[in-house]
């Protein structure tokens, strides 16, 4: 009420706006380090608590921001009624008080410039941001359009039996909505859409190409976003993205809710089904479908491959989402910066407030009898030239000095300026701090050259897997030179196996000539004939004999070389496998490495390589943590080196 009764104008509005944006950078900064919190500390605990937890921080976060708001309305309206103070201004300039006009480039802070140049730029700020959220409001609008048709447009009933079963899964949750199940022509998964009518959409024939159990598991897991009123805070986090679309810190919290919340759906899923493996086996049958094409306003069956691989390996091994190492990284960089922003701006303001000085429009006035700030040289004169801000803690208070040529220009501490009568008190201290600034960046140096000289070795190490690379493409073909060669051999002993055969009914073929010759000869030929046919029938016998171990030889040949030629099969499939399994744990790490941020792309990648002491990724050595990931992921045990080069680069 108490900002309706204010009367402000446009250009008051337009700067309060701006800086309610401008704070909310650090507000968004705060709201991310506690979800980070919620999230550490919540590891073994229920999704619906975490959940809770972020929700309330979140409109904690959008309560803040209209309360800076607020604040920036009623700063505006004073900061209007002071006009006395320029008007005190210009009474000094007429009665000729001695007064110095200050460069704004040289002289003041970085928080003065920044103020100036926020002040200056809110109106082309404001508007830039108008256009953006007026474009996105057009998306959200044509999103809830769609969503709309999708209930209208190429619907089909889903039978008898599903209506009934969506009744009683309903009683089940103990739901007083009236929730329809539907089939549609457009939607590719299954999905809510409707709040005061809700409807479940199921894409047209998946219900009879699915199992009963899975399709209920799904069922499931929608009534839960019905029942839970998730689309209520749904929409809110769509405002909310839309309003600070360009604040990191308040999109990634509204992703970790968007996460916890179908964390919570499942759970209810779980418990009803009261088989792990039936919600399981639903969640893999959507896998390969395209979840893109569902609008973003519907609760929509979520088939992304990472996060159906996390929501997997929670379902299994119940280990709840924890903050990755760049997660974590960027949490205490925003932290840093944010911190040293409000104690610039804060540092500033106190000076403000502390002197005598009045800001015109384009000058600085401040009165003649002001004290000149002296300077203190620190550094010996061999010393090298150190020039700059150095910030540091030393003796549980915080030293800021502004250095140029060796020489103290300026000293903080604990935000608060020491004047120059006073500086020469902290000579002892600051030399310290100079010393051990010089002593930093020497070793910083011996690091960028240790790291240069690692360089080398990767390259080295990646030429040498190259090399390994080309030998086992070598050995593949070589194996399949073999696996050929195999198969030519068993069709040979097939060929020469035949051939026995043939000479085999040949030579029954001769005795039954003789056995007939036998007869027709006479009773004085008889014994002899007898006996050439006994001698002949020996003969056969040992022929016989001769064949059957000739033919048992052979099959023991062409079982050999059957199974020499599956075990070049064998071998050849292990080596595909094995330069497949290379592949795919190359492609892993890239993916990995654009995950957390490491490259954007593939294509900024030129080479990395990772093994049981260090990941270089294009040359640089990246941190511990990183390295632990991916290592504890990637080498397992054994000395091993992983490498990859972009040949193009």
């Amino acid at each position: 009420m108490l900002l309706f009764s204010i009367q402000i104008s446009g250009q008051q509005l337009i700067h309060a706006i701006n800086w309610t944006l401008i704070h909310s950078l650090w507000q968004g900064v705060l709201l991310s380090l506690v979800a980070g919190i919620i999230i550490l500390a919540t590891k073994k605990t229920s999704s619906l608590l975490r959940y809770n937890l972020l929700t309330v921080a979140l409109f904690v976060f959008i309560i803040s921001v209209l309360a800076n708001f607020s604040l920036q309305i009623i700063k505006e309206k004073k900061a209007s009624d002071i006009s006395v103070t320029t008007i005190a201004a210009k009474t000094i300039l007429e009665n000729n008080v001695e007064v110095s006009v200050l460069s704004a480039e040289n002289k003041s802070s970085f928080s003065t410039r920044a103020t100036v140049f926020f002040n200056k730029s809110a109106g082309w700020i404001i508007l830039v941001w108008a256009l953006i959220i007026f474009l996105q409001c057009i998306r959200l609008a044509a999103g809830m359009y769609g969503v709309h048709q999708l209930k209208k447009t190429e619907i089909f009933s889903a039978g008898d039996f599903w209506d009934a079963r969506i009744i009683a899964l309903c009683r089940d949750l103990k739901m007083n909505t009236n929730v329809r199940l539907l089939q549609s022509g457009i939607a590719q998964v299954p999905l809510v859409a409707g709040f005061f009518k809700p409807v479940i959409l199921f894409p047209l024939a998946m219900l009879a190409s699915l199992p009963p159990n899975e399709v209920e598991a799904i069922l499931i897991h929608e009534l839960a976003h019905i029942r839970r009123k998730d689309m209520l805070v749904n929409m809110v986090q769509h405002f909310v993205e839309i309003f600070f679309f360009f604040n990191p810190a308040v999109l990634w919290v509204s992703s970790l809710i968007k996460l916890e919340r179908e964390n919570c759906c499942d759970d209810v899923a779980i418990n009803k089904v009261s088989n792990k493996r039936n919600y399981i086996a639903a969640l893999l049958s959507f896998q390969e479908m395209n979840a893109q094409q569902s609008p973003a306003l519907a609760q929509a069956f979520s088939t992304d491959k990472h996060h159906l691989l996390n929501r997997i390996k929670r379902i299994l091994f119940n280990n709840n989402k924890t903050l990755n190492s760049m997660e974590k990284k960027f949490l205490a960089a925003g932290a840093v910066i944010t911190g040293i922003c409000i104690l610039a701006f804060t540092t500033n303001n106190v000076e403000q407030k502390k002197s005598p000085v009045k800001t015109g429009s384009a000058s600085t006035i401040t009165q003649s009898n002001s004290t000149t700030q002296t300077s203190i040289d620190t550094m010996p004169a061999n010393k090298e030239v150190m020039t700059g801000r150095i910030s540091t803690n030393e003796n549980g208070k915080k030293y800021e000095l502004v250095t140029e040529n060796n020489t103290v220009k300026e000293l903080y501490v604990n935000g608060e300026k020491i004047t120059a009568d006073k500086m020469a008190d902290y000579d002892k201290v600051t030399s310290k701090i100079l010393q051990q600034s010089k002593i930093d960046r020497e070793q910083s140096e011996k690091d960028i050259k240790q790291s240069q000289i690692e360089l080398e070795q990767s390259k080295k190490e990646m030429a040498q897997s190259q090399i390994e690379m080309e030998q086992s493409k070598k050995e593949m073909e070589q194996h399949q030179i073999e696996m050929e060669q195999s198969k030519k051999d068993m069709a040979q002993s097939q060929i020469e196996m035949k051939q026995s055969k043939k000479e085999m009914a040949q030579a029954k073929i001769e005795m039954e000539k003789r056995k007939d010759e036998m007869m027709k000869v006479s009773s004085t030929d008889m014994v002899q004939q007898k006996k050439e046919m006994e001698q002949a029938q020996i003969e056969m016998k040992k022929a016989q004999k001769e064949m059957e171990g000739s033919q048992r030889q052979m099959k023991i040949d062409m079982e050999n070389s059957q199974k020499d030629m599956a075990r070049s099969a064998k071998d050849l499939e292990r080596s595909r496998k094995e330069v497949a399994a290379s592949q795919m744990l190359s492609e892993g790490i890239i993916n990995d490495l654009i995950e957390n941020n490491i490259i954007k792309s593939k294509k900024d990648l030129s080479s990395y390589t990772l093994n049981n002491d260090e990941l270089i990724v294009n040359g640089i050595k990246q941190p511990d943590t990183v390295y632990k990931k991916f290592s504890g992921k990637y080498i397992k045990k054994g000395k091993r080196t992983i490498s990859y080069s972009n040949d193009e680069k």
